[in-house]
């Protein structure tokens, strides 16, 4: 099974969408994975990439404007409110996007979808699913059934605590839910757990070690927090990435010892049943490979997204959505136009 993760960073999505572009074009089709999930800006990527709307998410992530995500308001706000900002347009902007012929799509659909959000109440990371899925040590799963609940847990997932309110997903007053990303930037070990062997995960910071951050002075509480939410986003990033790359690598590894014993001339009903073992603790997790996509930039800066990935302006979004189509170019190579991947679908 084949998986697409996108993490969060606001108006850096247009980045994932150009990497999605380029796979759809080049790759496979975007509707063709079989578990999609998504954080933050990925939570309201993943839903739209599950029913193949390639075009639409260009749209989207190239013509938004911050006026149709926030009503922005002083940092003084927090004194009297529960948060800076007032996220009620972006609301408005999901109902308007997902529609009840895409919500009943999307919650029709055999394929798996997870939207990840933490609970204000009792700290869990929480997948919003789809489809019944059993629940792990590492994070809980609730159950979404209606377009509302749809709506609401993309909501939720997207938003940032401080500079925006949390949300009570299925309205019955007993849990307040905010940005996944705060648990998990880039949540790839649901679509582990739910069987993935191939995933393609996208993420909006750099990677460990890439020195691309501003050195220049800061002025405003606001660009600190800002520069404190991209910090922690990537620290969290990273980490999300270390046990499915363990994973790939035993897997791959036992995979290669298996060859050789059969190769040794052991019995290949010995070599299964050794390595179909009930003990073995990569049973249920048959992960083989992780298509790891980020910019090579920091997209935090005001040139691109901003701190806190909060600047919606469609000019810089096109910018960064090219920046993705470029970066999968080079990752997946260009076989031409017409022509998808050897392997894909």
């Amino acid at each position: 099974m084949k998986a697409l993760v996108i993490g969060g960073g606001g108006s850096k999505g247009a980045f994932a969408v150009g990497v999605l572009k380029f796979i759809h074009q080049r790759v496979q089709p975007l509707g063709s994975f079989d578990i999609y999930s998504g954080t933050s800006t990925g939570s309201l990527i993943v839903p739209l990439a599950l029913l193949g709307e390639i075009d639409m998410l260009e749209q989207i992530y190239t013509s938004t404007r911050n006026e149709d995500i926030l009503n922005k308001h002083s940092i003084g706000r927090l004194l009297t409110d529960i948060s800076i900002h007032d996220a009620t347009p972006l609301l408005r902007f999901i109902e308007r996007e997902i529609t009840p012929a895409r919500a009943a799509r999307i919650m029709a659909s055999p394929k798996r979808l997870y939207l990840s959000g933490v609970s204000l109440q009792t700290q869990d990371l929480v997948h919003f699913a789809t489809k019944p899925t059993p629940a792990t040590d590492a994070y809980r799963i609730r159950t979404i059934s209606t377009i509302q609940q749809l709506q609401r847990a993309m909501l939720a997932s997207s938003c940032q605590p401080i500079y925006m309110q949390p949300v009570d997903v299925f309205s019955d007053g007993r849990e307040q839910f905010c940005d996944g990303g705060v648990r998990e930037n880039t949540p790839l070990q649901v679509a582990v757990d739910a069987g993935a062997t191939e995933i393609i995960a996208i993420s909006m910071g750099p990677k460990l070690g890439q020195n691309v951050f501003s050195t220049s002075l800061f002025s405003k509480a606001t660009a600190i927090l800002g520069f404190t939410i991209d910090t922690f986003s990537t620290d969290v990033g990273q980490n999300d990435y270390r046990l499915p790359d363990f994973i790939v690598e035993v897997n791959q590894y036992l995979a290669a010892v298996k060859t050789q014993l059969l190769r040794s001339g052991v019995s290949p009903a010995v070599v299964e049943t050794g390595f179909s073992a009930a003990t073995s603790p990569v049973k249920h997790t048959p992960l083989v490979k992780i298509d790891e996509l980020r910019p090579d930039i920091n997209l935090g800066t005001d040139e691109f997204g901003g701190d806190g990935g909060l600047n919606f302006d469609p000019v810089k979004m096109k910018r960064m959505l090219d920046l993705g189509f470029e970066k999968a170019k080079q990752h997946f190579g260009n076989p031409g136009p017409g022509n998808l991947i050897a392997g894909s679908r």
